[in-house]
């Protein structure tokens, strides 16, 4: 019976009926654990596969992972490392790794992957591609820069032996070898790289197609990390008017790309269309769901900077106020983010002439960050650099003499 409640869960779970699935694979190891020799066999592994797999798709990542362990503690006992089955399970535990966030331990099972295919497949098996992408992304994820685009690099290389030059799926690793250089800080070879995408991109793909979006917005923020801002508002823009002929599905990248656009602004000094940009990324976030609130308080405390660029200290008072009380529901006591919502605080009263205010903001951010941080970190400085301006303020100037020195 045991293989015929397996089958059964496979075909509710393709159906997407997982908790139905969830019921059979259940009854499936029942029926195994009466049979002493089936405890240890690679069926009773593919059924604890298969429950990761719903987990996965459940965003129960945790849950996937203990399942995909199971799986992997009975077939690392019969299976050879290389056995298709064991790369999967391998496969699999990575990918859990990574939506857990846990890019060390995915990089590690990614690399068992290659290890297994390096013994079990030919060269050029397009198999490879696939994982030196991955480790690309996870390498990547641990600011890895020089070793994700390697990866990606290879990943591409394998891609070109089985697909034209000017194929789509060139363009998306063009794509991540851009993203790797942007946030590495090599700004040309990112607009070159995106460049390259989306020369490809719109020679295959309608004008409204998403993949240009994406393309355009990328450029949009190597542009304008270029001081590039008319080039990059043009892509911004373009990005934006492809996202709007679906709006339901893309509120996320609209939001993203009114962000850049606010950042855009800030960078060449136009606070107030600053600010305006925000609020539109602001008003987007909040009627999310569900709301994120680790980027609603990035808002908030961007939104807020403007405000202060402007001397529109109770504005800002305002918004940091928000990113507040919201890290305060979310947050424990000591966490850092809070000490940094303080000092913001403190920074607006200040600007508001409350300085005593400001001064007990302080010490609540101080409090917390000393707790955390190395003397020398540059958020401590920070913190520090703000009491000797209040305390300057107040004409407390050995006060501030102490602290600054």
């Amino acid at each position: 019976m045991g293989p015929i409640y397996n089958n059964l869960g496979e075909n509710c779970r393709e159906q997407g009926d997982f908790e139905k699935a969830l019921a059979f694979y259940a009854k499936a190891l029942n029926t195994y654990q009466l049979d002493v020799d089936a405890l240890e066999s690679n069926e009773i592994g593919t059924i604890h596969n298969n429950i990761g797999l719903i987990y996965l798709a459940q965003h129960r990542y945790s849950e996937a992972l203990e399942s995909y362990q199971k799986s992997l503690s009975i077939r690392d006992n019969i299976l050879p490392a290389n056995h298709p089955d064991m790369m999967m399970t391998y496969n699999n535990i990575a990918t859990a790794f990574y939506e857990l966030e846990d890019y060390v331990k995915a990089t590690e099972f990614y690399s068992k992957v290659l290890f297994s295919q390096q013994h079990s497949l030919p060269y050029d098996h397009p198999d490879f591609g696939r994982t030196y992408n991955n480790l690309g992304t996870t390498c990547h994820k641990e600011g890895k820069f020089s070793e994700a685009i390697e990866w990606y690099e290879k990943s591409l290389e394998n891609l070109l032996k089985f697909l034209p030059n000017d194929h789509p799926d060139i363009a998306r690793y063009y794509n991540n070898i851009g993203t790797v250089y942007l946030d590495s800080g090599e700004y040309t070879r990112a607009a070159e790289s995106y460049s390259k995408a989306l020369e490809i991109r719109e020679k295959f793909f309608l004008p409204t197609h998403p993949d240009l979006a994406i393309t355009y917005h990328n450029l949009g923020s190597t542009y304008c990390e270029e001081d590039k801002f008319e080039e990059a508002l043009e892509m911004y823009e373009k990005a934006v008017n492809i996202w709007m002929n679906d709006l339901a599905n893309n509120q996320n990248a609209i939001a993203n790309t009114y962000y850049g656009i606010s950042l855009l602004y800030n960078r060449c000094g136009k606070y107030d269309k600053q600010v305006e940009f925000v609020d539109k990324t602001l008003k987007i976030q909040l009627n999310s769901k569900p709301l994120d609130y680790a980027k609603i308080t990035r808002i908030y405390d961007t939104l807020g900077g403007a405000f202060m660029k402007q001397n529109k200290f109770k504005e800002a008072f305002d918004a940091y106020k928000n990113a507040l009380d919201i890290r305060s529901n979310v947050l424990p006591l000591d966490h850092s983010d809070k000490a940094r919502s303080y000092n913001h605080l403190a920074q607006a009263c200040s600007g508001l002439g409350n300085n005593p205010d400001a001064i007990q903001y302080l010490d609540k951010a101080l409090s917390i960050q000393l707790q955390l941080l190395p003397s020398s970190s540059v958020d401590l400085s920070d913190i520090y650099n703000t009491f000797g301006t209040v305390y300057f303020r107040e004409k407390k100037f050995q006060e501030a003499l102490n602290i600054i020195v």
